[in-house]
């Protein structure tokens, strides 16, 4: 038998006494648009405008850090050519590799001092030391050198390369690194979407667009052991775009930390190379200087910081849509 209700007992009356409002009435809807308290109404705008401010920095920082390594790109390139002569340079390329690294360590130290200013007066360290004691693991440091001894390798590569190839032929060569890159973190399984796989197929066309010879031309544009070169810097650059991403991302050091690790390995590694290969030291460390030296050391340096910050806000599979030479000169 079914229960009915009372003439004159309404849903308000059931609520009164604690009962559950039926779905979709009245009174549930009215609930529902209920305003929302001052102290909800500032937190959720306060959420809201944080979220913007950390969206805009980081494309903001992503953007210029774009814009000046499409500009230092090309500089570098025509830095370098400017500094060889007949297939050379007038100066010690490992002497510069020195410099620029230790010119690289006092700029992300004074850096990684002002990362240390801005953190949380209650939590930051007291100092470098401090800083380096709390994140700066065994692991990290050896992964580091590791990165570093590879960056190393391929900036003495680089002086050669340049020295040997025409800036066209070299940008248009490192353009494969994307599309190796890219090869690589699919293989870690990370996903590259259409977009930048169509950039990676733009990019490598023109290697073969510039590099075709015709039937009738009997010599080649370079010696096989240059494109052999080449190639092991592209390879190279490639191996170290990937550690040096995951150095940065994985153990959650500060980047100017990691940055002054790999710069200190990497003067030891170049003062190194300049000491045991006699190649090397036929000239004094700071014979055949000269202000456009201090150009490509300075440009280097510069792009090697920039670099530093690509990894921290663009993953790798958007290096496509950066310039080429990502990697080198780091």
């Amino acid at each position: 038998m079914a229960c009915s209700i009372p003439v004159g007992q309404s849903m308000n009356e059931g609520v009164h006494r604690g009962e559950s409002p039926v779905v979709g009435s009245p009174n549930s809807v009215q609930a529902s648009r209920a305003p929302l308290s001052l102290e909800q109404q500032q937190a959720k705008t306060t959420g809201v405008v944080y979220w913007i401010k950390q969206r805009v920095v980081r494309l903001s920082v992503a953007a210029l850090v774009f814009c000046v390594l499409t500009f230092m790109h090309a500089l570098a390139l025509l830095v370098f050519k400017l500094n060889a002569v007949d297939g050379s340079y007038p100066f010690s390329s490992a002497s510069t590799v020195v410099v620029t690294e230790a010119v690289k360590l006092c700029l992300a130290t004074a850096l990684h001092r002002r990362e240390i200013r801005l953190q949380p007066a209650a939590t930051r360290p007291s100092g470098l030391v401090e800083s380096f004691r709390r994140t700066a693991s065994r692991w990290l440091a050896l992964e580091t050198c590791i990165v570093s001894a590879m960056y190393t390798a391929n900036n003495l590569l680089s002086y050669y390369c340049v020295a040997q190839m025409d800036p066209g032929t070299l940008a248009i060569a490192k353009s494969l690194v994307p599309y190796l890159t890219a090869i690589v973190l699919q293989l870690f399984g990370r996903t590259v979407n259409g977009l930048q796989w169509a950039c990676i197929i733009l990019q490598c066309t023109g290697v073969a667009t510039t590099q075709y010879v015709d039937q009738d031309q009997t010599e080649e544009l370079y010696s096989w052991s240059s494109y052999a070169w080449l190639a092991i810097s592209v390879v190279i650059t490639t191996i170290s775009s990937v550690c040096n991403e995951r150095v940065v991302r994985h153990y959650g050091a500060p980047l100017q930390q990691v940055n002054m690790i790999m710069y200190s390995c990497g003067i030891a590694l170049a003062s190194t190379v300049y000491v045991a290969v006699p190649a090397y030291h036929e000239k004094a460390f700071f014979e055949g200087y000269s202000p456009m030296v201090g150009l490509l050391i300075f440009v280097q340096a510069t792009y090697g910081l920039c670099v530093g910050y690509a990894y921290k806000y663009v993953s790798p599979e958007h290096y496509p849509q950066t310039p080429p030479l990502l990697c080198v000169y780091h």
